[in-house]
């Protein structure tokens, strides 16, 4: 999203971490593949029961995601990820 809360036309989101109740690790190659967010700025961030972290955030619990975000080749931001169950 922009400055001014619209989504950014042509922008990338690569997720790259999940923190838990103590500490953080990184998703995996598989789940750190750039996505493209839809019209109104959102992405879906699909994780299987197999990923290598389930066993660790089932025990403590998910705080966020971080995810950085690319508009440009030139430009990037990093943010946390929202949590939908």
């Amino acid at each position: 999203m922009s400055k001014q809360d619209a989504p950014v036309v042509g922008a990338t989101v690569s997720p790259w971490q999940v923190a838990y109740g103590r500490g953080s690790m990184r998703l995996g190659e598989p789940l750190e593949a750039p996505l493209k967010p839809d019209a109104e700025g959102k992405f879906e961030l699909v994780v299987r029961q197999d990923a290598p972290f389930i066993a660790t955030v089932e025990e403590y619990g998910i705080r966020s995601f971080a995810e950085s975000a690319r508009s440009s080749p030139s430009f990037s931001i990093c943010g946390g990820g929202h949590i939908e169950r």
